[in-house]
């Protein structure tokens, strides 16, 4: 929280990427949507809701961050598609420490979309 007992959030949007698939009837490449994610924060920590997908935006986004000057404690995946999670590992990897949240539900849907599964935790690969 700040000196005021108020928190603040910025907002960080990750731009449009290609998708495979037909062109769109005017002739365009289709993209998939643009990505949002939110840094609510205090005056030395920072939660952040939902990581981007590739390794590039990812690298984007702990730029931002840093640029920020705040820790980043925690992340909250908001939901199982990967969009919304596929970063977290490339975060945490570069903010050692930050504690991962979400619901039960979601690890299951997540971990049920990984082809061959997630390895139990501590378990080699």
């Amino acid at each position: 929280m700040s000196a005021n007992g108020t928190l603040d959030y910025d907002v960080k949007v990750s731009g449009l990427l290609p998708a495979a698939g037909e062109p769109l009837p005017n002739g365009e490449r289709p993209h998939w949507s643009p990505l949002s994610h939110t840094l609510i924060h205090g005056p030395t920590e920072a939660a952040l809701v939902d990581p981007p997908i590739t390794i590039a935006q990812t690298a984007a986004l702990a730029n931002w961050i840093e640029a920020k000057g705040k820790r980043l404690a925690c992340i909250y995946i908001t939901h199982w598609h990967a969009d919304h999670w596929l970063g977290t590992s490339g975060l945490a990897a570069r903010f050692p420490g930050v504690v991962v949240y979400a619901r039960q539900a979601t690890v299951r849907r997540i971990t049920e979309s990984i082809p061959g599964g997630v390895p139990p935790c501590g378990a080699a690969s």
